[in-house]
């Protein structure tokens, strides 16, 4: 009975003699790898990666934005295709921020690769991004690239007033991929034709796919820079497109001089969960706009009804001229 007790008691003890050395492994010291070799900053990590090579973030941390840059100048990094898989990880981006000339207000400041040339590719996977306290920029991602968010989580708070900015290429959203805005904040935007040489006036698009299982929560912001004509059909170059996922959102107008009002958006929404911001918001509501006084009056065009089919829409339902048919409605 000692022999057996002993025993017990030696196996515990070597139990616990390996305890502080799995509990208290040593964190990495560095923040991220590229191809085998580690770099402190999630920064240099960037510019050392290769044209469509993959950055692995290696712990949480906080570090300074940031930027890729078309043409990039002495310190910036040259635009180009790169992933960063964060691991699970999360990156909490503190100061400097970065951002254009005069402009730098940004955590992630992602440009394009040029109008001859096939648009630089950028995913962001597995992890989550926000900002510290002391974060001076007030928008986390500024993009031009062709951006891919596959299972992130986007968090913007009440510094924030954009969490993403979509000024050219393209947004597509994936999986369980999470983009919060502060109360009265903006989720993300399609800013169409903000170059007065016209360098983006191909457009930008936002998709969130039948793949995409996430959430959105914030404004949605909508319009065209004021170079633009209002009479050039630029809202087809603007194309949001949602069929599946969770959205706590309010439309917004962001230039009620563009030409193209709320009820004109180029919007397609096939599918997902709509909740309306506020009390005073509709989940789905149609009206008259008059762009001369901006007003709103009731949507009396008996030829022009608004129809809805399928998805699940949570809030107020103004219906007025609007057709519900399939889907679930909750007033």
């Amino acid at each position: 009975m000692k022999r057996k007790l002993l025993s017990v008691l030696l196996t515990f003890c070597l139990a616990f003699s390996l305890l502080p050395t799995a509990a208290l492994a040593e964190e990495p010291a560095n923040v991220a790898k590229v191809d085998g070799v580690e770099y402190p900053t999630l920064a240099e990590a960037v510019a050392a990666v290769a044209d469509g090579g993959t950055v692995t973030l290696l712990k949480s941390a906080t570090g300074g934005a940031v930027g890729t840059f078309k043409g990039a100048k002495e310190g910036q990094i040259e635009a180009k295709s790169f992933t960063i898989d964060f691991g699970g990880y999360t990156y909490t981006v503190t100061n400097p921020a970065v951002g254009s000339t005069g402009y730098e207000s940004q955590a992630f400041h992602l440009e394009r690769s040029g109008s001859d040339a096939e648009n630089h590719k950028v995913t962001f996977k597995n992890g989550t991004i926000t900002t510290a306290e002391n974060f001076g920029g007030r928008m986390l991602i500024q993009n031009y690239c062709d951006l891919t968010l596959e299972n992130m989580t986007i968090i913007g708070d009440s510094k924030i007033s954009y969490v993403i900015s979509n000024n050219f290429g393209s947004l597509t959203a994936k999986g369980n991929t999470v983009i919060k805005a502060a109360d009265g904040k903006v989720a993300f935007d399609l800013w169409y034709g903000m170059d007065k040489n016209g360098l983006y006036d191909n457009g930008v698009s936002v998709t969130f796919g039948t793949d995409f299982t996430g959430s959105v929560t914030g404004k949605i912001e909508y319009g065209a820079h004021s170079r633009v004509l209002s009479n050039s059909n630029w809202k087809d170059k603007a194309r949001l497109t949602i069929a599946n996922g969770n959205f706590a959102t309010t439309f917004v107008d962001s230039n009620n001089n563009d030409g193209v009002a709320p009820e004109d958006f180029n919007i397609t929404i096939t599918g997902g969960t709509f909740t309306a911001q506020g009390n005073k918001n509709a989940a789905i509501k149609a009206y008259s706009w008059d762009s001369s006084t901006k007003q709103e009056s009731p949507f009396d065009d008996a030829d022009n009804k608004v129809t809805v089919s399928d998805g699940e829409f949570n809030g107020n339902l103004e219906l007025g001229n609007i057709k519900v048919s399939g889907g679930k409605y909750t007033d």
